[in-house]
Order: C-alpha cells, then structure tokens, then sequence
C-alpha cells in the first residue's frame, strides 16, 4: 500500500513538473511571437534591407553618419507600434545582438515586468524605463529594465559583458524615439547593490553625480577607457543575477552621439 502511495505521489510530481515546464515554454514561445510581430510592425530587421545611403552633402552641423550595422534603426515606425500600444516610447538595440525591442513605460515598475509590449500577460515580460524617469531621456541616469532570460532573450544578453571580448565586439547601445537615434557607448558593466547609487532617482547635484560615476567606474568588470563626467546623459540597462533580490546586473552607457534621418537626394532635373 505504502508502496502505490509513493508511486502515486511521484507520478503526481512528474505531472505538476512537467506541467510548469510546458507553461513556460509556452510563454516563451508567445513572447518570441509578440516580438516578431513588433519587429514586422515597426519594419525592423537588422538584414532585410541594405542600409539608407547618406547623402553627399552634410549639413551645416557635420556629424559623423551613424554606424551601418545600426542603420536599419532609421526605419522603426514607432507610430505602427503606438496604434497597438500608446505606451510605446520607442525602440532599444544592441545590433548584432539578440538586445532588438520596443521599449515602454508604465505607470509603476510592476505592470511590464509580466506584460508583452501589446499589454498580454506573459512572465517574459517588456523592456521598460524606471516610471519615475523622463520618458524623453533628459536626465542624467535613465533605468531602463528587462528580464535575465536564459534563452538570451530581452536583457538575457547582457550578462555576456562580462567578458572583454563582448564588449569590444558591440562597444554601444541604440535607443529610437520620436527625436530621433541616441548613440550610448558603454562605459561599465557590473553587479550593482540594489540600494547603491546605481538606482538613485536624486542624482541631483554635481557631488551626487560623481559619486554615481565613481562606484560604476570602480565595479565594472570591463575596461573601456571612457570616463563619463556629471555633465553627461547616462543609460543603465538592468536586469537580475538570477543570484537574489539584493544586488542586479547592469550595463551602463554615456550618451556620445545623436542621429537624424538623412533626407533623401532629390533627382536631378532633366536637361
């Protein structure tokens, strides 16, 4: 008897396991759906199209043109993606790398840590900005979160900084909006205490700042040469260790260039 009870409860286990299993890979799969279709919608691929040329003649403000391997960024049709979703604040790319999203912002930090970027209950959930942030990036640090997937999927790749080689190979992070294309060169990676500065919405005055500079400077675990200083624009991109709740992964960038659409050659008239 005894016997039937520990072969009934072990086939029980199985079954609950195997069920959870099942779920998650279901919500993996309708994550990787919802991001396909962002991808369609706001016509982004880093292969379809070869990239916009630039026209010969620069502007009065020479800039340099922004990086090929991030020129399909200037076809992200925000507006698409805000029909479905007027949360949508624009698009966060790592090119090369599986980082290729549309980013959001909610009224609290819990809403898209368990909703796909169309508003759908899924554990996978969005890439979103800190609520008490400026959704225009005009702050001095912006959070943007994103789930540590092990499939590598919305912040999953960045735990691959921690090696030089990572980074070297994509040395900057892309960020869309209605303004335009914000290049962010990252200048640390490390494991940030949660109640450290990393997370600090009062960075306020210059000491505060270089205070923030100085503990992300002293824990990155990768050597960039880049010093940002308190009159920069900073993004940190965060996710979790998978290690608790009291410390979390972070890459952070300093913004280093800023891109518009080219305006394409008009056609020479006929003679």
């Amino acid at each position: 008897m005894l016997r039937k009870l520990l072969i009934t409860a072990a086939a029980i286990v199985f079954l609950i396991s195997g069920g959870l299993v099942l779920r998650q890979e279901l919500y993996r799969w309708q994550a990787q759906r919802a991001y396909e279709q962002a991808r369609s919608q706001a016509d982004v691929s880093q292969q379809e199209q070869p990239p916009r040329p630039i026209p010969p003649e620069e502007p009065e403000i020479v800039q340099e043109p922004l990086a090929q391997q991030a020129q399909y960024l200037y076809r992200v049709d925000l507006a698409g993606l805000r029909s479905e979703n007027p949360d949508v604040l624009g698009w966060i790319a790592i090119p090369g790398t599986q980082l290729d999203y549309p980013f959001l912002q909610g009224e609290d930090n819990q809403y898209y840590l368990k909703h796909t970027w169309q508003g759908k209950k899924n554990a996978a959930g969005s890439v979103f900005l800190e609520c008490q942030v400026s959704p225009d990036f005009s702050d001095f640090n912006t959070i943007v979160y994103g789930h540590n997937m092990k499939n590598g999927s919305m912040f999953g790749s960045l735990r691959q900084y921690r090696t030089q080689s990572h980074y070297e190979a994509n040395p900057s992070v892309y960020v869309v909006d209605d303004t335009g294309i914000r290049r962010y060169d990252v200048f640390a990676a490390f494991e940030a205490e949660v109640v450290g500065y990393t997370y600090r919405l009062d960075l306020n005055t210059p000491e505060k700042k270089q205070a923030f500079l100085d503990y992300s400077l002293a824990r990155s675990v990768i050597r960039t040469g880049i010093v940002p200083t308190v009159e920069d624009s900073v993004i940190t991109l965060s996710t979790c260790t998978g290690n608790g709740y009291e410390t979390r992964w972070v890459v952070q960038g300093v913004l280093t260039g800023t891109f518009t659409a080219p305006e394409p050659s008009a056609p020479e008239a006929a003679h």
